[in-house]
């Protein structure tokens, strides 16, 4: 919390009452309650950051929940290889020379479940799928 609070210092004012604080700062905890503390920290240091177009802005529980979210895709992803490794599958290891590595399409839909089980979208660029 002393991270949040550090984060949202810029933006205290005065005339609130204290108790209105305590319920923003529970609000703070409970939404944040399930992540690591470093994960908070980096994504608390991006919302500050140069890379953030929206730094100007007081942030919402949500919007450092879901950088929080980012910070933890390697975690997520790590997750899910041992939950493979848990039920028995071998990961993936290609018989291809290294010039002829594209996925097949069963192997495309393959990640794009994985991706979808991690609860990220896709990103389209210039209308290409």
């Amino acid at each position: 919390m002393a991270r949040v609070a550090a984060l949202l210092t810029p933006y205290y004012t005065g005339d609130v009452p204290h108790g209105v604080r305590m319920i923003e700062a529970e609000d703070w905890a409970e939404a944040l309650a399930t992540y690591p503390e470093w994960a908070i920290t980096k994504a608390c240091r991006w919302w500050k950051g140069s890379e953030n177009p929206n730094r100007r802005k007081k942030p919402l529980e949500g919007d450092i929940v879901a950088r929080t979210k980012t910070e933890m895709g390697v975690v997520s992803v790590a997750e899910v290889a041992i939950r493979q490794f848990d039920s028995g599958q071998q990961p993936y290891k290609s018989d291809q020379t290294e010039s002829d590595q594209r996925p097949t399409s069963d192997e495309r839909k393959r990640i794009q479940a994985l991706v979808a089980e991690m609860g990220y979208a896709p990103k389209r660029m210039g209308g290409q799928s």
